[in-house]
Formats: structure tokens, sequence, C-alpha cells
């Protein structure tokens, strides 16, 4: 049981990690779902560039924000394979 433990600790701190990178990069990073084009979750880099806030963000379609057509958009996620 102990060492479930210590690996369920290394994985949450991994977890933590990645946030953290993802949330405060400078980097513009987007997480987008490439089943329906949802914007899952976005950093602060995207936040302060696009002038939304993070839910509203959070709320849109790539398509929203991007100048790709709606078909064009999906055919890179589709060759992206995101």
């Amino acid at each position: 049981m102990k060492e479930k433990k210590k690996l369920e600790e290394k994985l949450k701190e991994s977890e933590e990690l990645f946030k953290k990178s993802f949330k405060e990069h400078n980097t513009i990073s987007l997480l987008i779902d490439s089943k329906d084009g949802n914007i899952v979750d976005c950093n602060e880099a995207a936040v302060k560039f696009y002038g939304y806030s993070e839910d509203v963000l959070k709320s849109m379609k790539i398509s929203d924000i991007n100048t790709l057509s709606v078909e064009e958009i999906k055919k890179e996620m589709e060759n992206e394979n995101c």
C-alpha cells in the first residue's frame, strides 16, 4: 500500500507541475477537443493575446477565434490528429 501511495503522490506532483507550466508559459497555448473544436483550457498568454477572460475562451470553439474556415479547421485537426 505504501508503494501505491508514493506513486499516487508522484503522479499528483507531475500533474501539478504540468498544469503550472502550461498556465504560466509565455507561449500562447490552447487545449482543444479534437472531436468538436471546443477550447478546453488556455493559459494566461492566450488570455492576454485574444483579449477574452479564461472563462469566456473556455466557452468558445477554436473556429470562433481562428481565421480559417470551419472546414479548413476540421481538415487541419484531422491532419494533426490532435
